[in-house]
């Protein structure tokens, strides 16, 4: 959409900025896409201050749950009579 600086892809329905387009097609984060631009135009982007991190998968919770129960349950299994 050429006219509000977006994308949209038919045919597997992304759709963006040119940032996050950058993100997706090089498979690099938001603060990285950014000083790719900034380079390619010549804007020199400085690093923020705090280190960037990805953002941990919406289910490590759960994960981590099973494996606290999968601990747990072990360890009466090994360590009881009834186990």
């Amino acid at each position: 959409v050429e006219d509000k600086q977006f994308y949209h892809c038919f045919g597997c329905g992304r759709s963006g900025d040119v940032f996050k387009f950058i993100e997706e097609y090089q498979g690099v984060t938001f603060m990285e896409a950014v000083q790719i631009l900034g380079q390619r135009v010549g804007i020199e982007v400085e690093k923020p201050l705090y280190s960037e991190q990805k953002p941990a998968s919406p289910h490590q919770a759960l994960y981590d749950m099973h494996e606290d129960a999968a601990k747990f349950y072990h360890a009466i299994l090994m360590t009881t009579t009834m186990g």
